[in-house]
């Protein structure tokens, strides 16, 4: 059975519906949010264990991996196979005599620039883990958030993006050659495009609330008597009212899951004890 709405009307889940997608910006309805830079900082310092931090990201480096290599596999099976459409899409690409179909040959130059991506994806992530796998959990941190820690840490989702949305593309070009009819055609596309652009918003509305809840930090969010006494529309209002609160107060993602007591940000979560060696250094500058 369903929860009761209390009286609640479709039209306030309209409203409630609109008010989360004003929320996303406007790159994130092609990107969704948790393959964006911003994502990856949140998720820098909203850990403040180094292993836990490390654990993450070596999880997305796993599902990247996969990922690529499927789209690769895909894209590589098209290129190459031995059908016939495929062997006449070649033919285009090559411009010969007799085939000069414009949309034939976009396809083969879109699967060649996917299987580019996602070999990049593959290169930057193979890398990338090795080098994250190898941070001492004390210095993770440090390493991570960095600059050039969050460049490199991000690079990997980014190829495999364009990946994906290059593959995306040629697989809609290829049913206006398959399909000869466009009333199906031009349908098709329409449907696909549609819940491509509902998949990025939802997402990204998603993980905007996350993020400017301060969801992925330890504090919570609700008190457990509270959260457990509202319903889902209740907890969903709630949500955007907080995050829209935190958005006009404009925080910086370092201060956001910065301690209340802490007055300065820590580089990294190093034990409190230090060498002799270490404050004699330090007395010294």
């Amino acid at each position: 059975m369903g929860f009761d709405r209390q009286g609640r009307s479709r039209c306030a889940d309209v409203v409630a519906c609109l008010s989360l997608m004003s929320l996303v910006r406007p790159k994130q309805f092609f990107i969704s949010s948790c393959n964006t830079s911003l994502w990856r900082r949140h998720l820098s310092w909203s850990n403040h264990s180094g292993g836990k931090l490390k654990e993450l990201t070596m999880q997305r480096y796993s599902s990247i991996m996969v990922f690529s290599s499927l789209l690769l596999s895909a894209a590589i099976g098209v290129l190459f196979g031995p059908s016939d459409v495929t062997e006449t899409m070649r033919k285009n690409l090559r411009g010969e005599p007799g085939y000069n179909d414009s949309v034939q040959a976009a396809i083969g130059m879109l699967i060649i620039i996917s299987i580019f991506f996602s070999l990049f994806a593959l290169i930057a992530t193979f890398a990338a883990w090795a080098i994250v796998s190898s941070l001492n959990d004390v210095n993770a941190h440090a390493v991570i958030r960095s600059s050039i820690g969050l460049y490199t840490t991000n690079l990997p989702s980014f190829l495999v993006s364009m990946a994906i949305y290059s593959q995306f593309v040629w697989m809609a070009l290829w049913l206006f050659v398959l399909l000869e009819d466009l009333t199906w055609a031009i349908p098709t596309v329409i449907v696909a495009i549609t819940i491509f652009f509902h998949i990025q918003t939802v997402y990204s509305a998603l993980g905007n609330v996350v993020m400017l809840t301060g969801a992925m930090g330890p504090k919570p969010i609700f008190k457990i008597d509270d959260e457990e006494a509202q319903l889902p529309f209740d907890l969903q209002d709630n949500l955007i009212d907080i995050a829209k609160e935190q958005l006009a107060k404009k925080i910086a993602v370092t201060a956001q899951y910065r301690p209340p007591d802490e007055g300065t940000l820590k580089v990294a979560d190093t034990p409190q004890d230090t060498t002799t060696e270490n404050q004699i250094a330090v007395k010294q500058m």
